[in-house]
This record gives C-alpha cells, structure tokens and sequence, in this order.
C-alpha cells in the first residue's frame, strides 16, 4: 500500500507489522491525519524519505495510533523525519508500537494532553520523543533503547508533562533534556541505564517565578559523564529533586548507583554527603522500582590464548529482579552452559563470537557478547617457519649445484 491521507473519521487496520505495509516510496507522510477521531493500527508504516514523518497529524485530535512498527527513514544511515509528527493536534493515544529508524520517534509541537505509552523506541538517532512548546502529555512505560536522547522537553510552554517509569537505556548524550525555559514538569520512577549524561539541564524553568521541575523517585546507574549535568548554574536551586510538596504518597529522592552515604535511621532515605550530585537531599538507599536487567559486558579472562584454550567467563549484569537465568553459546557448536562464571575449553583455532543472553524474574532478557581467539600453539609455528626455511636452503644449494655442473661443462 503506498501513501494514505485520512481526511475523515477512518479506522485503518491492518494484519500486523511486517504483514501490512504502507510504504511512502520515499515521497513524504506516509499517513497524513487531517480529521480527528482517525486511527491506524497494525501496519509496518516506512520510508517517508528525507525530512518526511511517517505518520503525520495536523490539527487533529483524538487520534489513535497503535500496535506498529513505524521507520520513517530506514534507508539513511541519519534518519531525518519523525515516526510520528504532531501539530496543534491534541488527546492522541500512541501505544505498543515499534519505533526504529527516526530521527525522532514522536515529535510533538505546540500539542498537548497525549499519551505515549507502552512503546518500544530503538536506535532512533536523535530523541526518542520531543515535546516542544507542549504541555499536559504522558509519557508513560516506554523503552528507549540507543540514540543520542530519550526524551526532550524544551519551550516556556512544555509544562505539565508527566514523564513516568520509562526504561531509558545506552544514550549517546543524555537520557533527558530539558531546556529553553520547560518548567512544571513531572519526572518520577524513570530508569537511567548507561547513558552519558542521564538528566541534562539548559535553562529549565529560568526564573524563580516558574514552577519547578520535580524529579524524584528515578534510578541513575552507570552514567558515563555525570547522573546530572547544569549547564547553567541558576537550574540548581530552581528545580526539585524529591517530592517533598506531595501530601500523599513515599517521600523520597532518587536513587544514585554512585552514592556512598549511609543511612543510620534505617528509613531509606541517605542522610549523609547531602545534597548528592548537588541537587537531592533526600537520596535513596535502593531504587524505588525494579531495575530491568542490562548486560553491561561480557568479560572473559583472556581475549586470546593457543589451542588448548581454557578461558573462564564472567559478566558484568544489572537489574533487581533477581534471580538471573544464564545461557551461554560459546560460538564452537558444544552445549550452552546456564552457569553465572562458566570455563570453556576451546581446541580448534578460530576466531569465537561468545554471546550470553540472560533472564530475570519478569521474563525480561537482555543479550551481551565478546570474541576471543585461539591461535597456534608456538611449536606448530616453529615447525612450519623451518619447514619453510628447510625447502628455502634445499631450493638454494639445488640451484648452486645447478650453477656449478654449468660452469663445469662449459670449461670442458
């Protein structure tokens, strides 16, 4: 199916991704939503081309979009479109759908009371979702996975949003950023996992007069740069880092992978070497919801080693739903092992791709790999390097012999 434009109340359903494609041909919007009350869902929706959006909604609300896989731009080694592009367009449900292959998963500008729930966002290469000048949106239960940020939230007028228990994994620059005046947003139960900044801040809220942006209850493990970064010192005090103006409810900070405090009085909350990270006097002791499992790596004792090679594996694992279930594939074809630290022994030189896939207690996986090397053992090298020398001697004193009988026969 090539490109449709929704102009009235039409409910495209289609048979599942993969099944049901609408494929732009590289010519622009693949949907285009033009009427409120329109829905689409099980379609593979792709290839908008340069600067096109997949699924496109101007001035409509109460749209639902769901159950697809959406890539706007997957031929591109830089996506340059949106999966799915909001203008002034309000009360949209996105749900359970597949994004890859975008420059950004949801962009929405100047829209407001959506729902972005329950999807997966993978490799998107700049925002998982934007919301710019957009206010009173949920984004709720999602998986960022890879890109350079999950969400952004910046514009005076991005405030009320309400980000809440979204996975945010393996960003290349920050999990969030919040900037250019955004205040008065939620940020609560979110997990940062191995991003380079997890929260990073640009003039958000920019005056005393502005709510405050509350983050509270998140977990911040294995940030590669900073947990939290200000770009302008003034953010510091002007935003909340616990829900201390909440009647109801745990109180509490966040948790920090880093925080080294202790908590004397046993009710959770750090009481020493406050405020953590210069923003949370009321730091957590363990994160407030389950970390989803992550293999950070695959550590083997020696990357290489001559045949014989006996190499005991260990792996870097993070997650709080334990216990773990391992399965190794040492890459040569022998059993798996479900051992935590297994030894392999490898006998045939080669190079091995060792992968290890994991499970925690909710049935998440999460997969990790390395390869080593078996080389020769150093004898088989010498006997070949005087195998070789040996022909290279014979063939020299043949052709000396050779030399010398046609000299002989010439002076006779």
């Amino acid at each position: 199916m090539e490109r449709v434009v929704l102009n009235k109340t039409v409910h495209l359903v289609g048979s599942g991704g993969g099944v049901s494609i609408i494929d732009g041909q590289g010519q622009g919007p693949v949907v285009s939503v033009t009427h409120s009350g329109a829905s689409v869902s099980g379609f593979t929706v792709e290839n908008a081309g340069v600067y096109g959006s997949a699924v496109s909604l101007f001035q409509s609300n109460n749209v639902s979009v769901t159950g697809n896989t959406i890539s706007s731009d997957p031929l591109s080694a830089r996506s340059t479109g949106a999966g799915v592009d909001l203008y002034l367009s309000n009360h949209t449900l996105i749900d359970g759908n597949v994004f890859v292959g975008n420059l950004f998963g949801v962009n929405m500008t100047s829209s407001g009371y959506n729902r972005v729930t329950n999807n997966l966002m993978t490799s998107n290469d700049l925002d998982g979702v934007r919301l710019v000048d957009s206010a009173h949106n949920f984004v709720f239960q999602n998986k960022f996975v890879g890109g350079e940020e999950g969400v952004e939230v910046t514009g005076q007028l991005s405030t009320l949003n309400n980000v809440t228990r979204n996975l945010i994994r393996g960003m290349s620059f920050a999990g969030v950023f919040m900037g250019y005046f955004a205040n008065g947003n939620l940020l609560n139960e979110n997990t940062f996992i191995l991003n380079h900044i997890g929260v990073d801040l640009q003039n958000a809220t920019g005056s005393s007069s502005a709510p405050p942006n509350i983050f509270y209850h998140n977990s911040f493990l294995r940030s590669g740069f900073r947990n939290v970064n200000h770009v302008v010192a003034s953010d510091i005090p002007l935003n909340w880092w616990d829900n201390r103006s909440f009647t109801t409810g745990p109180k509490g900070g966040n948790y920090w992978d880093d925080y080294t405090g202790t908590d004397p009085d046993g009710d959770g909350i750090g009481d020493n070497m406050l405020p953590w990270n210069s923003v949370d006097y009321h730091p957590l002791i363990v994160p407030f919801v389950p970390v989803p499992i992550a293999v950070v790596s695959v550590l083997p004792g020696k990357m290489s080693g001559v045949a014989p090679f006996t190499v005991s594996f260990t792996a870097d694992v993070l997650g709080t739903l334990k216990p773990f279930i391992y399965s190794w594939d040492f890459g040569d074809n022998s059993p798996t092992s479900d051992l935590s630290a297994p030894t392999h022994t490898y006998s045939v030189v080669g190079n091995y791709n060792v992968s290890l896939l994991v499970k925690d207690t909710s049935g998440s996986t999460s997969l990790g790999s390395v390869i080593v090397s078996v080389v020769p053992a150093p004898g088989n090298q010498t006997s070949l390097y005087l195998a070789i020398m040996a022909v290279a001697i014979g063939a020299t004193l043949l052709g000396f012999i050779y030399y010398r009988r046609r000299r002989s026969r010439k002076k006779n």
